[in-house]
């Protein structure tokens, strides 16, 4: 009866430390921004870090030493980027609607991290603003009303996630 019962607890206690594990999940570091502000985050130097813009491309980066960190672009329109550098570095992230944003990143070693980068004017593209303006505002509503509700989004729109995270600033 004795050895049944270890048993169990044994069965018991690796199922909730298996369980534990399974749930570790890290949920994307979301940083607010306005075009050409600046953010300082920590990433990792020992794996891949994702930086994306909702409803955004990811265009161009810049002042990146080349020799020092690797970059590519990623499917969702993101960056990936990796470092094998200890020093801190500056890259600018130019986007497909004409947004800046100044990163400082602090290199530490870690597990990679996503970092959703979402401005606070998300820029105008060339057709929404076209189809827009080519319009009286009356019908432009009504048009835009109504491709919503069929579940069509007007040329030069995207799609922007709800997000309620806020960036909590240091104190000091």
């Amino acid at each position: 009866m004795k050895t049944k019962r270890r048993y169990a607890l044994m069965v018991v206690g690796l199922m909730a430390c298996a369980g534990a594990q399974a749930g570790t999940v890290n949920a994307p570091v979301t940083i607010p921004l306005q075009n050409g502000s600046q953010a300082h985050v920590s990433l990792s130097n020992s794996e891949p870090n994702l930086f994306n813009v909702p409803g955004d491309r990811v265009t161009f980066v810049s002042g990146v030493d080349e020799s020092l960190v690797n970059y590519e672009p990623a499917a969702n329109g993101g960056l990936v980027l990796s470092t094998l550098n200890k020093k801190p570095f500056s890259f600018v992230i130019e986007t497909e609607r004409g947004m800046n944003y100044s990163i400082r990143a602090v290199p530490r070693a870690g597990v990679g991290r996503t970092f959703s980068l979402v401005g606070e004017s998300q820029g105008v593209s060339v057709a929404a603003k076209g189809w827009e303006e080519g319009q009286p505002y009356e019908s432009m509503l009504v048009s835009l009303n109504k491709s919503l509700m069929e579940g069509r989004l007007p040329a030069g729109y995207g799609q922007m996630p709800v997000t309620r995270e806020a960036l909590a600033a240091p104190y000091g």
